[in-house]
Order: C-alpha cells, then sequence, then structure tokens
C-alpha cells in the first residue's frame, strides 16, 4: 500500500516566506482519491476563511490555501494552536467594526432591506393622500364647467334662456313685492311744532315681473343688449283687507317739496317773473308784495301759495291724501301742478306735465319701457365667467347721469315733445355714452354724485356671481334703485334653506357712513345721519334712502319721529349665494324711502296786509284762509315715507333638483375620495405587511440552513459548533 503523503499547510505572507506547519490530516478518504485521480481540478476542494483586514495586522495578511497531492486531500486552514484566537480575533472585529457595504442611492435605500416595508407604507399614505386631495377638485371642475354651460346665455338655444329673458310664464321665478307706507297719524300737530308720529299700513303685496325685450348678443356672443320690463301686478289675496287703489294714506306732499327746490334752483328766473307779475298789480297792492316776498323764502312762499290755490281751506299743509299706488308708483293730473300750468303762459304750459313721479316704474308694455328707458348691456362669461352678469352699459352709461329737465336744450339740440295730453309721461332723450361732457348737459342731464369714482358704474345685479365657486368676503354690484355702485359683504353662512348651505351677503356698512364719519362720503353727498343714502339729484328734492325702520342708522334719526321698530331679522338686505353656481337662491331687498319736512311761511290774520289782499281778490277767500294755517312751526326732519321688501326664492323643485345634480355629484365625489382612500392604503398595508412576513419565513429558513452548514463543518474540522456558527457566513464552498 503506498505511503500516504503527509499534507503541508502552506502560509503565504505578502513577503513570500513560506512555512510548514504540522497538520492532523483527515482520515477520510478525498473525492478525488474515490475516483482515481492524481490533481484535484476540477473535484478540488477550496475552503477560504476571509478575515477582516482589521483581524491582522498589514504586515500578517495572508491567503490560506490547502493544496492537495496525489491520491489525498488537503485542507487550507489555520493550525490548530492559532485557529480559535484567529476566530475569536475576526468575531470580536465583526463586531467593533462591521463590514461596510458600498454606498446607495436614497432611492436604492428605500427598496432594500428592512426599508422596503416603510417605504410602501409611505408610498401608500401618500398615494391616499393625492387621491383624496386630487379627486374632489376634478369632480370640482368638472362640476363648474358644467355649470357655466348652463348659466352662459349665448343664444335662445341656451338652456337657461327663458329663465334669465323673465319670468312671467307659468314656472317662473316668483318674486313678491311688498309695500308698506308710513301714515302721519299727527299730521295736524306736527304743524304746530309736534314729532311726527308714524303707523306703518301694510303690506300692499305686489306680484314682480321682469321681462327683457329687444335681445342682442354682439358677434361673439360675449357681450348682449336689452331693454329691461319691471311691471308689479297687486295681489288683492295676499293684501286683503288692503286695497292699494281705495285705501288712503297722509303723506308729506312730494310734488310740494319738488316744487320748492325747482323754485330754489331757478331763484333768478322765478324772481324775475314773479316782479314782472307784480308790476302788473295796483299800486296798492305792489309794496304789500315786496314786503311778503322780503320776509319770507320765495320758494316757501310759493310752495305754499301753490298748495292754497290747489287746496283751499281743505289744504294740509306740506301733507296730502293719496292711495298707495299713487303715492309709490305716480300719477297724472297731479291738482297742484295743474293749479300751476294754469297760471303759466300758453308758451310754457304746453310743455309743462302735470305727471307726479313715484318711486318706481310700472311699464305697461314693451313700446313703454323702449320710449322711457335705454338699454342695458352686460357680460354674457363666454369668455371669461368671473364677468358673466356684469355690466358694460346700465342705461347706455358707464357713468350714472341723471335726467333733471327734459324741456332743457343748448347747442341746437331739440327737446322731446311728449304727448302730455294724452298722459304720456315726459322723459329726455336717451343717453348716448359717447356724448361729450357738453352734449350730455345740453341734453338736460347732471351727474349723479361727484366725480368718476362715485358715479362708475361696475358690478353685476347681485342676482348672479360667475366668481366661481363664490368664496370672496366682498362681492361688487351696481343698485339701480340707489343709483351708484356699492359691496355686498360676507357675513356667514346659512343653512336653512333645504338643508343647503349658502353663502349671505349684505349691505357693507361703509357704504352707509356719511362725510363725517368717513370723508370719501362727501362725493355721495352723505350729509345726513349715518345710515343714509342720498337720491336728491336724481329726485329732485330732498329724498334719501336707508334700511326700513332706520336699522343701523343713528339714533338721532331713529328718535326724531315716533314709531321706528328696527329688526334685523324683518328689515335688513341679504343676498344667499349657493357657492357653486354661484347663483342667488334667496334674496331680499328691504329698502326705506325718507323725505324730509320744511316750515312753510304763514299769512298772519288781523294785519293790514292780511285785508288788504283779500279785498283785492275778494274770490279767493279759502286761499288766505289756507295761508293763514300755522305751518312755520314744522320741524326740519328727516321723515320715513315708505319702504319695500322685494323678496324671492327659488322653489322646493329647484332646491330638490339642484340636490340630484349639484350636491349628489360633490357627495359621489367625496365619497369616491374616501372609498379609494381605504382601498389604496388597505392594499399597501397588506402588501408591506405581507412583505415582513415573508422576510421572516425566509430568515428562518436561512438560519436552518446555516445550522445544516455548521454541523457538515464540524464534521470536516471537528471545530466547535459555536465557533463555526459565529463565522459560517465567512465560509465558502
Amino acid at each position: 500500500m503506498p505511503k500516504r503523503n503527509k499534507p503541508q499547510l502552506t502560509l503565504q505572507t505578502q513577503d513570500d516566506q513560506e512555512q510548514a506547519l504540522p497538520f492532523v490530516s483527515d482520515p477520510r478518504p478525498t473525492l478525488q482519491s474515490m475516483n482515481g485521480g492524481d490533481k484535484m481540478e476540477s473535484g478540488e476542494l477550496n475552503i477560504r476563511n476571509k478575515l477582516n483586514d482589521t483581524s491582522l495586522s498589514s504586515e500578517r495578511k495572508f491567503c490560506c490555501c490547502i493544496t492537495g497531492r496525489p491520491k489525498t486531500r488537503e485542507l487550507v486552514a489555520l493550525s490548530e494552536d492559532l485557529l480559535p484566537s484567529t476566530v475569536e480575533e475576526h468575531n470580536q472585529s465583526r463586531i467593533s467594526n462591521p463590514k461596510k457595504s458600498p454606498p446607495q442611492s436614497s432611492i436604492k435605500k428605500a427598496f432594500s432591506g428592512t426599508n422596503l416595508p416603510l417605504t410602501l407604507l409611505v408610498i401608500g399614505a401618500v398615494l391616499t393622500l393625492i387621491s383624496s386631495l386630487t379627486i374632489i377638485p376634478i369632480v370640482e371642475y368638472v362640476l363648474n364647467s358644467q355649470v357655466q354651460q348652463e348659466l352662459v346665455v349665448t343664444g335662445t338655444d341656451s338652456p337657461s334662456f327663458a329663465q334669465w329673458a323673465g319670468n312671467t310664464d307659468e314656472d317662473g321665478l316668483n318674486v313678491n313685492y311688498n309695500v308698506y307706507m308710513f301714515e302721519v297719524a299727527n299730521h295736524e300737530d306736527v304743524l304746530q311744532g309736534a314729532k311726527p308720529e308714524l303707523s306703518q299700513v301694510g303690506p300692499y303685496v305686489y306680484n314682480e315681473y321682469f321681462t327683457r325685450h329687444q335681445i342682442k348678443w354682439n358677434a361673439d356672443s360675449t357681450e348682449v343688449t336689452y331693454y329691461m320690463q319691471w311691471t308689479y301686478v297687486f295681489d288683492e289675496v295676499a293684501s286683503h283687507p288692503r286695497s292699494d287703489t281705495n285705501d288712503t294714506v297722509v303723506q308729506a306732499n312730494l310734488v310740494a317739496m319738488g316744487l320748492r327746490t325747482m323754485v330754489q334752483g331757478m331763484d333768478s328766473m322765478i324772481e324775475t317773473k314773479i316782479q314782472t307779475w307784480i308790476s302788473n298789480q295796483s299800486a296798492v297792492i305792489q309794496p304789500i308784495l315786496h314786503k311778503l316776498l322780503d320776509d319770507e323764502d320765495p320758494a316757501d312762499l310759493i310752495t305754499k301759495a301753490a298748495i292754497c290755490l290747489t287746496s283751499g281751506k281743505d289744504a294740509m299743509g306740506p301733507f296730502h291724501r293719496r292711495s298707495p299706488r299713487d303715492l309709490y308708483f305716480g300719477y297724472n293730473n297731479d291738482p297742484t301742478l295743474a293749479k300751476i300750468k294754469n297760471l303759466l303762459p300758453a308758451a310754457d304750459a304746453k310743455t309743462f306735465s302735470t305727471y307726479a313721479p313715484g318711486l318706481s316704474n310700472n311699464y305697461t308694455d314693451e313700446a313703454d319701457v323702449m320710449r322711457r328707458d335705454n338699454t342695458w348691456t352686460t357680460y354674457t362669461g363666454k369668455d371669461d365667467i368671473k364677468k358673466l352678469g356684469k355690466y358694460k352699459y346700465y342705461a347706455n352709461m358707464t357713468e350714472m347721469y341723471v335726467c333733471v329737465d327734459y324741456t332743457f336744450a343748448c347747442d341746437g339740440v331739440i327737446p322731446p315733445s311728449p304727448d302730455l295730453d294724452a298722459g304720456e309721461i315726459p322723459v329726455c332723450h336717451k343717453f348716448q355714452y359717447d356724448w361729450t361732457d357738453r352734449e350730455i348737459f345740453c341734453h338736460g342731464y347732471v351727474p349723479m354724485f361727484n366725480g368718476y369714482e362715485a358715479n362708475k358704474i361696475e358690478g353685476t345685479d347681485a342676482t348672479q356671481s360667475g366668481d366661481l365657486p363664490v368664496r370672496g368676503d366682498y362681492m361688487q354690484v351696481f343698485i339701480s334703485d340707489l343709483y351708484r355702485s356699492s359691496r355686498l359683504k360676507y357675513f356667514g353662512d346659512v343653512d336653512d334653506w333645504h338643508g343647503i348651505t349658502l353663502r349671505r351677503y349684505g349691505i357693507d356698512p361703509t357704504d352707509l357712513l356719511n362725510a363725517d364719519s368717513d370723508p370719501s362720503q362727501a362725493d355721495f353727498y352723505q350729509f345726513a345721519y349715518n345710515g343714509m343714502e342720498n337720491m336728491s339729484t336724481a329726485a329732485g328734492f330732498p329724498l334719501f334712502a336707508s334700511k326700513p325702520h332706520y336699522l343701523d342708522a343713528d339714533d338721532e334719526a331713529l328718535l326724531s319721529v315716533v314709531g321706528m321698530n328696527p329688526d334685523p331679522k324683518l328689515h335688513d338686505t341679504y343676498v344667499d349665494y349657493e357657492p357653486n353656481t354661484g347663483v342667488a337662491m334667496r334674496a331680499a331687498k328691504r329698502l326705506q324711502i325718507n323725505t324730509v319736512l320744511y316750515p312753510l311761511p304763514v299769512l298772519r290774520s288781523g294785519t293790514v296786509e292780511n285785508y288788504e289782499l283779500r279785498k283785492h281778490w275778494p274770490n279767493y277767500t279759502d286761499v288766505f284762509d289756507c295761508l293763514e294755517m300755522v305751518t312755520d312751526g314744522t320741524q326740519e326732519t328727516y321723515t320715513p315715507y315708505a319702504w319695500t321688501d322685494e323678496f324671492y326664492t327659488y322653489s322646493d323643485d329647484d332646491a330638490d333638483e339642484f340636490k340630484d345634480v349639484v350636491l349628489g355629484t360633490q357627495n359621489l365625489a367625496v365619497a369616491v375620495s374616501i372609498y379609494s382612500a381605504i382601498a389604496a392604503g388597505t392594499f399597501f398595508v397588506c402588501f408591506g405587511w405581507t412583505y415582513l412576513y415573508r422576510k421572516k419565513v425566509k430568515r428562518e429558513e436561512r438560519e436552518s440552513l446555516a445550522l445544516e452548514l455548521t454541523e457538515k463543518e464540524q464534521l470536516i474540522l471537528g471545530s466547535d459548533p459555536l465557533t463555526l456558527s459565529a463565522r459560517h457566513d465567512t465560509v465558502t464552498f
């Protein structure tokens, strides 16, 4: 039997030194010896013990190799006296100096090892958040696009054309217009200086109808021009037992107030005519009349004379009694104006109208509105939804002007010639937006307020907002009843309309300040109390608007009369907008009109002047009795005249349709967003935890395999299993 060669351990250092160490050979035959091979080539078994660089000094870095000889198995290893200490040093080195991995990118780190589950959870959370944040905005965008298509009216075939064009159809929007009159219950005492005691009478209920006539769009349908007709039909059932024609109310005589203002504005001309008239009287009467003019204001004297000539001993001074319809909507053939007309020369009388204008126009038909009013031009919102419903021209104006004298003309302008005998209401020529200032003046117009900013027409009529969704704190509107642009202020959300949340806007309190509180209000001639708007330029006599019952006005205004009981729930103006559509689903415009009472002069009885006048005009006894009536005790007082409650709300069917279409879509979007978020979150959480579980199973499998390998090493090397287990990951077969 051939002699077995004793294996040698060759230790190769960096100095290429070789050293033979004794080693106990493995008595088991090698795989190669069993196959009868002379050399271990393909069947060579190498075991490399890869120690950390820090386990030995740089001088002792080595590679252990065991090379087999023919018919033998050589094993590369450390000698028995070096192995234990070397392994211990190696293991300690692994603990104190763990092996460093090559640098990894942040993305690679996130998706490697134990970071992957956390990464997946983060991704799940992010995707969940994205889904919840994007689904609703996307649905809102689509919803807003659909709303815009519904609201923009670019032709007669637009979905909202019929609703926009008018409400005279059976299914049109119901608008209530309730009128409340203030009767001066103690008018005789007021003439003596008492405070006016007011009694509210009403409501006189009207159904308000609006119709747009002569509708024309521009070439690209971004603007639309039309005439706007307002008609008020008395509702006898809702007003019962009150009647707007049979009832009568004692009120301030606005015609007398207007006459006084007119005379004051024509002092020089009036004075000339009066002097001419006096010169034609007898020599005895002339000095008496001159003395009266010197002692009294001519405007006040003429006003009282006109009242007395009209009513005689039945005159009520600055008051008169008329029906609510006449007082509010105006009437023809006012007796005072008729009397004055009869006293005028024929040339002047021809153009003198006896029509007493009311506080609101009640147009009879399309022809009436086309003759008396002018066209409006608004933006359709086709090119920019934020411009929806905004005025380009109101009554063909970009700034507010009012007609004060239709008979006035200059620079060759021919005044209008209404058929007064047929009862036509006189009006100025229709305003043209391209007139010069001189042309405006020569057509009988004057600016409503002082300066461009005060007269500028901007905003919508408040029934629609194109700024979708409605979220702003302020909204610009033009209030035609007040002849001015104003701001509506956001006052909070309300949810008492069919459970739908609406945004409530009301009149900005700063617009109701007077010039003492806000100097900028001087341009609006706000020199009365806080809480009052000056409309005197348009009316032709002192006229002011306020909230009903002087709500939010100065205490001085409230205490100047008796009978005011302000209540925000009953007397405040508000507009409730649905924020998604910008439609004013509910609105109440509440406006009070106030005038000013003035003292009128008195012709004292028993005086020489009175005696001579009665003697000269014996047929005017009733007139002289009226002139002797005490009217000079009347205090100059802002006195409420009437107030209106213009109210509408969309129907139950409209609310149900809105819930189905708009809110239904929104609720669906919220539900989809929530369930998408839950589904995405659940998927990634489950995926993450599944991954962790599978990783745990694999780790256990690796540990079991490592234990088996350790046992094999023990059989091969006869070493301690714990030591081999500690370094099993460094042994490669």
